[in-house]
This record gives C-alpha cells, structure tokens and sequence, in this order.
C-alpha cells in the first residue's frame, strides 16, 4: 500500500483518537486535583469531582463515540478510495 494511501487514515485517527487522548492526559495532569471551594470531592451527597478527575470522565464518556466516530471514517476513506482507483484511467481493482 503506498504512502499517500495511508495519510488520510493517519489524520482522521490522528484528529478522532490521538488528540482527544492527548488532550485529557494533559489536562489531567494540568489541572488541580481538589476543588477550589472546598466542597468535598467524589460523586454524590452533594459532593463534586475535582477538575483533574471531571476531564477523565469526560473522556470516559467520549471513548465509545469517538472510537464509532473513527471506524466510520475509516470506512469513508476506503470507500472513497476504492472508488477513486477504479475511476482513474487505466484503474484496476488490485
């Protein structure tokens, strides 16, 4: 498979996977782990997550959406590709 085919791949993965993660590690270890106010930390009785765990959560809640969001453009992108091959002049389907 050539290099160029591959490009397309590695960016959308790239955007959809690496920087979401990359994100909330960063932010994860960024941001404070206590709450400013000085409520109590955890979930529940009133209590809320502190910056640092509400961003891992989030991404918790991100995982499965983005990792769809992903296959589905994986998919696009063969797609269009296949087409693009057998649409060219002289294209073969190998």
């Amino acid at each position: 498979m050539a290099r160029r085919n591959l490009l397309p791949y590695a960016v959308a993965l790239g955007l959809l996977w690496g920087v979401p993660v990359n994100l909330v590690i960063l932010l994860h270890l960024v941001l404070p782990d206590h709450n400013a106010s000085g409520q109590c930390t955890g979930i529940g009785f009133g209590c809320t997550l502190p910056p640092s765990e509400g961003v891992v959560l989030l991404g918790y809640l991100a995982a499965l959406p983005l990792f769809v969001l992903g296959l589905v453009a994986c998919i696009v992108i063969a797609a269009v590709q296949s087409r693009r091959r057998l649409r060219a002049p002289g294209g073969s389907a190998d």
